[in-house]
């Protein structure tokens, strides 16, 4: 199975899924947008199984939370794939943008162990984000900055789900 780390946002505007139950049953149930989107984003052609807390878990019942609490590290290491989901873009140029993102990951690396990440995202910015910084690598640190300054980095699970992936 896959394992989605993602951030939830709003149940204001809830989209809706079918799922298969255990007792051979489809079932529409209510998802936030982050979540359909997610979803639909690993959709393909084959079959997946696909486990996604707002939806494998019943944010209902505060016992199953909590037990289920308990079983995320071997959720997360059991996962043949762990996605994480920063949110789609509807900015042109975005595939760049991530490129860009992944070529300063590398460079930068060491300093998300000793920074937290919004901290680490004004660090980078004052630091590196000025007129002296060279040119082409002036749009991958503006890059990197904004993954950063990504809301998904605020969560609480995040250092779990990606350091048990």
């Amino acid at each position: 199975f896959e394992a989605i780390s993602y951030t939830w946002g709003s149940a204001a505007q809830p989209s809706f899924i079918v799922v298969h139950g255990n007792d051979n049953k489809r079932y529409r149930i209510p998802v936030t947008q982050n979540a359909f989107s997610v979803l639909q984003n690993r959709s393909s052609t084959r079959a997946r199984l696909v486990w996604i807390d707002s939806i494998c878990i019943n944010q209902h019942d505060a016992a199953e939370k909590t037990h289920q609490v308990s079983l995320m590290r071997h959720i997360y290491q059991r996962a043949t794939r762990v996605v994480v989901w920063l949110g789609g873009s509807t900015i042109e140029g975005a595939g760049e943008e991530a490129r860009n993102a992944k070529s300063m990951l590398y460079e930068v690396a060491f300093l998300a162990w000793f920074y937290q990440p919004r901290v680490l995202a004004d660090r980078l910015h004052a630091r590196y984000a000025h007129h002296w910084v060279a040119e082409p690598l002036r749009s991958r640190w503006r890059a990197l900055i904004a993954l950063f300054a990504n809301p998904y980095w605020n969560r609480l699970w995040v250092v779990q789900e990606i350091a048990l992936a």
